[in-house]
């Protein structure tokens, strides 16, 4: 957990989520509240959102036209990632001052 908290240090902004077992027993020691709380030692801005849904959210409303995004995950973090870049798809540039404005 140290070295992998340590890991995103050159990041602008960190959102975790809630971890989910994949085949292997779950025992709880790893949880996205922890890892967040890992990560926030090394880094200033780190966001945990519960659940999947709220991390989209969270995402829409806290990202910007441009921004580089890598989700890191297994299982169903798929299902936002298309809603995410949905959003940003739909942004337009106004012709007269170059601003971008999301619909």
């Amino acid at each position: 957990m140290s070295e992998f908290s340590q890991s995103f240090a050159e990041a602008d902004l960190v959102v975790t989520t809630d971890i989910y077992a994949a085949g292997e027993l779950d025992t709880g020691v790893i949880t996205g509240q922890r890892v967040a709380a890992a990560i926030s030692a090394h880094h200033p801005a780190v966001y945990f959102q519960p659940s999947l849904a709220e991390a989209r959210d969270f995402l829409q409303h806290n990202l910007q036209v441009g921004d580089v995004v890598l989700f890191l995950g297994a299982g169903n973090l798929n299902q936002i990632i298309p809603q995410i870049l949905a959003h940003y798809q739909s942004a337009i540039v106004e012709p007269i001052t170059g601003e971008v404005v999301l619909q």
